[in-house]
C-alpha cells in the first residue's frame, strides 16, 4: 500500500466520518461514554473501493508486525465487513485467514453458538473493531474466542480513540495494533489544505 492510498483513507476518515459535536453537546457512544467526537466507520466499511483499501492497509500493519495468524475477526457488526474484506485481500496474496463473527451472545436456537466460522481449535487469530474505545467490546469478542479454544495474538482496529483500550490490551497482554488514532484524525482535519 501506498502513501497516497493511507492518505485517502486518513483523510475520508477526518473528513467525512469523523463528527464533531455542537458547542455544549456530546455525543453518546457505544461503550456509554460521552464524547465531543463521533467516528463513523460505516463511512467506510460500508463502501466497497474504501473498504478494499483499509483491509489491505490493515493487511500491511498485519505483516509489518510479523504475525502469524489463521483467522481474523470480531464482535458482530462493526468487524464483519473489515473481516470479510480482509480474507478476501489476503486470500489474493497467497494468505489464508479465515473470517469469522463473534455473537454478543450465544444463540438461543439451533447449534446455539456463539463464534461462526471455519475454525480448527487452537487457532491463532486476530479480534478486529472498526473503532476502539474502552476496549470492552474487542475484550468480549477475545473471552469468546479463547473460551472455545483459540490463541488471540492481536486486537486490530482501523481508529484507536485512545480512551483507555491500550491499557486494558495491556493488562490483558494482548496487543493493540492500530491503522489511525483519533488525535491522527482530528489533526488531518483541522489541518489547513
Amino acid at each position: 500500500m501506498n502513501a497516497y492510498q493511507k492518505n485517502k483513507i486518513l483523510k475520508t476518515l477526518a473528513e467525512k466520518a469523523l463528527k464533531i459535536a455542537k458547542e455544549g453537546e456530546l455525543f453518546s457512544l457505544a461503550s456509554g461514554k460521552k464524547s465531543k467526537y463521533y467516528l463513523d466507520g460505516k463511512i467506510i466499511t460500508m463502501n466497497p473501493s474504501l473498504l478494499e483499501i483499509t483491509a489491505n492497509l490493515l493487511i500491511q500493519k498485519i505483516n509489518d508486525q510479523k504475525i502469524e495468524i489463521n483467522a481474523i475477526g470480531g464482535l458482530t457488526l462493526g468487524a464483519d465487513p473489515l473481516a470479510y474484506a480482509i480474507s478476501l485481500e489476503a486470500k489474493s496474496k497467497d494468505l489464508n485467514w479465515l473470517p469469522f463473527v463473534v455473537r454478543k451472545e450465544k444463540k438461543n436456537r439451533g447449534t446455539g453458538k456463539q463464534i461462526e466460522g471455519l475454525l480448527d481449535k487452537n487457532s491463532n487469530v486476530i479480534v478486529l473493531e472498526d473503532v476502539t474505545t474502552t476496549g470492552s467490546s474487542a475484550l468480549k469478542a477475545v473471552e469468546a474466542m479463547e473460551d472455545n479454544g483459540h490463541n488471540v495474538i492481536a486486537i486490530l482496529t482501523m481508529v484507536d480513540r485512545e480512551e483507555g483500550s491500550t491499557h486494558l490490551f495491556e493488562k490483558n497482554k494482548i496487543p493493540l495494533i492500530s491503522l489511525f488514532t483519533l488525535s491522527e484524525l482530528v489533526k488531518a482535519r483541522t489541518q489547513p489544505r
